[in-house]
């Protein structure tokens, strides 16, 4: 506004001096006898041309390119008010494009470029263990190996390590369980992030005798306590163990997604802890120290990890250290998907500045005499060319305005949509200050793509025909027209890819619906709980335990078979381990192909879970602990690691063979042999879409010890009707047993699998949501270069009326037109479709990307809407009356 103000003082100033100087010369001229009117004309004469004077001053200050662009800015919005249909068809085209890309940017921005507000983030490095033969694998390091580590590193400032864990928080109105993590002190101190109260962990606090503290997050902090101010120095019952309050961490702090964090040495006696081959969710953090680069970090930590190998090498041989930034691991979940869906709301924004390009020729076309008049005055082609860019400039201005809007809009839409844990704990989606540049961009590149073609094409006309009356304008000559029906072309185009793309996620969402999951999921309830670690220690308290829950769930009315295993439908197969056979050797090589998932059970759970029993029989009441060992099998244990063979009697080992055990390996290493006494239909367990993974079943009866592997259970209820009518009285059953036993959750199969479809459907959704856009925009644009092409021919149309063309006649001629455009397009996105869908390859499940149904029934819905497209203009051309026709030219 300074600058303004200082060019009309300016101004002022040198309308001053020019009066001035006229003023002198004309007392001057009556000082040597003038009559006064003649002094004045021939001070006038004398001086010369005052505007121009003025114009070449202004030149001199530099300033008046600034002055032709603030017109030709306001020459733009007197256009935009005076063709306000217009205008508000392509603002909201542009808007569009510029609100989807900029709610997908939001998403981008939080989770993948800037997913930190840490000081110094980018020399955060997260480290996991590597197998030397894949460096790129990335898998969680075990406990003794990090503290070996965080002894012989020298490259980082602060090392430290974090493991997620719940507890179970009791001494409040109803038990709940809490997301927490086990964090070294080190982690603060890393990150630089002070608490809002209190403090945070020291060495002392990390001992394994030392008094248990906690700090809290701030929405913890808010929901237990109400942001009690004096929270400080108060306990929590976590585990059935006192844990007192030190310190509450700012809003923003969300670290490993905990929802309170201990220290990890009060754990350092448990066996994920103690246990070199323990490999339990660990990962490790470091900063680096000021002059250290990530190459020296990973070359140090490459020589640890030889010395570790050398040292124990029965469990760290092959074993290396990966070390990325931690801004690079997080969200890598997420960065295939969220690229493709940049790619799609950028052939969104694509599409509607080709729209908006396709208006802008034809209002240009309009006023190709007005442009030729003005070159005709003096007005050079960069000049037009400029005045015209710049008229698109307020049209961007508009539409980016209002695409903020809509991105604000759509930014909450797609975080109500996405899945709970889509998105990483930390990352803080919104629009901020880098959002905002982003859209700056988007406006400039909209300005320059929507309004350079017109540009172009009129500094390709010919003024002189321009200026003959009577002349066809030359934007709306066959060269125009060709521009014109390019873009629609384009805009076909990128459709047709959008499309193919959504088919098909939308049909890989319905193919895993209809998923074969080898069990009925129909009348079947779950119930989640995990046991306090402290308060259930044996496993025959476990056993207890559930034993008691099962019987008094049976009595339930309408309660058909009950069970419990650690690993429910969907939970998984509870863990995995090397299945090895008696009578056989094996190498260390093999032991990486014969992973065999496992699951302790109780109960009937073959009745309860729905899955028919192949050979063999199920546990009964004798398979206690005094008994031999047994275990049932799957047919894909069967069939993998018994080709040819009857399994039943036959006995197998879940572990590593004596010969890979470490010499000093405790005797608990050791698992017992068992005998295979049935094998069972094979069933998921795990997700949809996936193969069926080899399987085994214990009865927890026979489990001796590892009870922390069953703290964790899930108890399957079969029902004779409506589950979800047996929840509330589940829910009393559990209290009454325990009442400080939290239920994590009680849910039926049905919303299980609906739950696990989640990301399938979010994914499927929004390429649907653009793929409408981009259609509805290309139609848009299919229908405008049509009806314009009927306006452009009414004199043409009029005289085959006038010679006795039928109606059909001139329908055929205006949608053949249509249709071709729209086959070209059709049939250029089809093959940008088969290139491009193989970038959806992670997210299909039992679909090809080319998939040719999906390929054909996507040209069919093109073809259909846009031959109603065509129809309409065709229609409208049928209506042109041939004496009205004739008389225009």
């Amino acid at each position: 506004m300074n600058i303004f103000r200082w060019r009309q003082r300016k101004d002022e100033d040198l309308s001053v001096e020019i009066q001035s100087h006229l003023d002198e010369a004309i007392r001057d001229r009556i000082g040597r006898g003038e009559a006064s009117d003649e002094a004045r004309v021939n001070a006038r004469r004398e001086f010369g041309n005052v505007g121009l004077v003025k114009e070449v001053t202004r030149e001199m200050w530099g300033w008046a390119w600034l002055e032709r662009l603030q017109q030709d800015v306001q020459f733009g919005l007197r256009m935009l008010r005076k063709n306000p249909g217009f205008s508000l068809v392509a603002i909201l085209t542009l808007s569009l494009g510029i609100g989807a890309n900029t709610a997908i940017f939001s998403v981008i921005n939080a989770v993948l470029l800037h997913p930190f507000a840490y000081p110094e983030a980018e020399r955060i490095m997260f480290l996991s263990s590597s197998r030397l033969s894949e460096p790129n694998s990335s898998g969680a390091i075990s406990y003794p190996n990090f503290l070996d580590w965080q002894k012989q590193q020298t490259t980082f400032s602060y090392l430290a390590a974090a493991r997620n864990r719940t507890f179970n928080l009791t001494g409040i109105t109803e038990a709940i369980q809490v997301k927490s993590a086990l964090i070294s002190p080190e982690a603060f101190l890393l990150l630089g992030v002070e608490p809002q109260l209190g403090r945070v962990f020291t060495a002392q606090d990390n001992q394994r005798d030392a008094a248990r503290t906690v700090v809290l997050s701030h929405a913890f902090w808010q929901q237990q306590f109400a942001g009690a101010a004096n929270v400080v120095g108060r306990q929590l019952w976590l585990d059935d163990q006192a844990y007192t309050v030190i310190g509450v961490m700012p809003p923003r702090f969300k670290f490993w997604a905990g929802e309170v964090w201990v220290p990890f040495g009060l754990f350092a006696d448990e066996d994920f802890a103690t246990d070199r081959m323990g490999i339990v969710s660990i990962f490790a953090l470091g900063r680096l120290k000021p002059s250290v680069t990530p190459e020296q970090a990973r070359a140090e930590f490459n020589v640890i990890a030889a010395r570790l190998a050398a040292q124990y090498p029965e469990t760290n041989q092959g074993s290396g250290v990966r070390i990325v930034s931690w801004s690079e691991s997080f969200g890598r979940n997420l960065r295939p998907t969220l690229l493709v869906f940049m790619g799609a709301v950028g052939f969104v924004l694509l599409i509607a500045c080709s729209n908006v390009a396709s208006l802008l020729l034809m209002r240009t076309a309009t006023r190709e005499k007005e442009l030729a008049i003005r070159a005709a005055l003096g007005a050079g082609r960069g000049r037009l060319m400029r005045q015209l860019l710049l008229e698109s400039l307020p049209l961007a201005a508009l539409a980016s305005l209002a695409g903020g809007l809509l991105a604000n809009w759509g930014l909450k839409l797609i975080l109500a949509l996405s899945p709970d844990d889509l998105l990483p704990a930390e990352a803080s989606v919104h629009l901020d200050a880098r959002v905002l540049l982003f859209a700056l961009g988007l406006t400039l590149l909209t300005t320059l793509l929507s309004g350079l073609l017109p540009a172009l094409r009129f500094s390709q006309s010919r003024v002189n025909e321009s200026l003959k009356d009577g002349s066809r304008f030359s934007l709306t000559a066959a060269g125009g027209q060709r521009m014109r029906s390019a873009l629609v072309v384009l805009e076909v185009a990128l459709s047709v890819v959008l499309l193919v793309g959504a088919g098909l996620l939308i049909k890989s969402f319905f193919r895993l619906q209809q998923t074969e999951l080898g069990f009925k999921t129909e009348s079947l309830l779950t119930v989640d709980l995990l046991l306090s670690h402290k308060k259930y220690t044996q496993t025959r308290q476990i056993e207890t335990f559930f034993t008691q829950a099962l019987e008094q769930l049976k009595a339930l009315p309408g309660v058909e078979a009950a069970a419990t295993m650690n690993g429910g439908p969907f939970s998984g197969w509870g863990a995995g381990m090397p299945l090895i056979r008696e009578g056989h050797s094996y190498s260390r090589e093999e032991m990486g192909s014969r992973g065999c998932g496992f699951v302790v059970t109780q109960g009937d759970f073959l009745a309860a879970l729905g899955v028919p029993l192949v050979s063999g029989r199920s546990f009964t009441a004798q398979d206690t602990l005094n008994a031999p060992p047994v275990v049932v099998i799957n047919q894909a244990a069967a069939e993998k690691f018994f080709p040819g063979e009857n399994p039943l009697g036959q006995r197998i080992r879940l572990g590593l063979p004596d010969n890979l055990l470490p010499p000093d390996a405790p005797p608990t290493e050791k698992h017992a042999w068992l005998t295979v006494i049935g094998i069972v239909k094979n069933h998921q367990p795990v997700a949809l879409g996936l193969p069926y993974l080899p399987g085994a079943f214990l009865p927890m009866a026979q489990t001796p010890r590892e009870p922390t592997l069953l703290n964790a259970e899930t108890i399957i209820l079969r029902t004779a009707q409506d589950p979800e009518t047996l929840i509330s009285a589940v829910r009393q059953r559990i209290h009454e047993l325990d009442p400080d036993q939290p239920i994590l959750r009680i849910a039926t199969v049905d919303a299980r699998i609906a739950d696990s479809l989640k990301p399938q459907r979010f994914n499927a959704l929004l390429m649907s949501l653009f793929a409408a856009f981009a259609l509805t925009l290309a139609v848009i644009g299919l229908y405008g270069v049509l009806a314009y092409t009927v306006v452009q021919r009414t004199h043409e149309i009029g005289i085959r009326l006038a010679l006795g063309a039928q109606s059909g006649n001139i329908i055929v001629m205006i949608m053949k037109q249509g249709l071709s455009l729209t086959l070209l397009g059709m049939s250029l996105g089809l093959t940008g479709a088969a290139t491009l869908t193989h970038l959806l390859e992670r997210l299909l499940h039992g679909v090809s990307t080319t998939d040719a149904p999906t390929f054909i029934a996507i040209a069919l819905l093109l073809l259909a809407v846009a031959a109603l497209a065509c129809w309409i203009p065709a229609q409208r051309a049928t209506k042109v009356d041939p004496l009205v026709a004739l008389r225009c030219d």
